[in-house]
């Protein structure tokens, strides 16, 4: 049985930023704020998105909206149903 993935403590603010506002879009500047107020690097924030849906992905579904920010849902039972009969 594989053994779960652990989020770094910056994934687990990302991933709690993006819940407060599941379902609606959460520009790119308001989460690097939230998650890094004292500052990032340009290009941290997709990287971590990255590794984030690689951690979460069975759980959440992370959407980019190109230059905007990005939207983030749990993945409910049905959605999973829909993915297997489109097979």
């Amino acid at each position: 049985m594989p053994r779960p993935k652990t989020l770094t403590p910056t994934e687990q603010r990302l991933l709690d930023h993006l819940m407060v506002w599941e379902g609606q879009l959460v520009p790119r500047r308001a989460l690097e704020l939230e998650v890094w107020p004292e500052g990032t690097q340009k290009g941290s924030l997709p990287f971590y998105i990255m590794r984030l849906r690689r951690k979460v992905g069975n759980r959440y579904w992370i959407e980019t909206r190109h230059r905007l920010g990005y939207i983030c849902r749990q993945r409910r039972i049905e959605d999973t149903c829909i993915e297997w009969s489109a097979l």
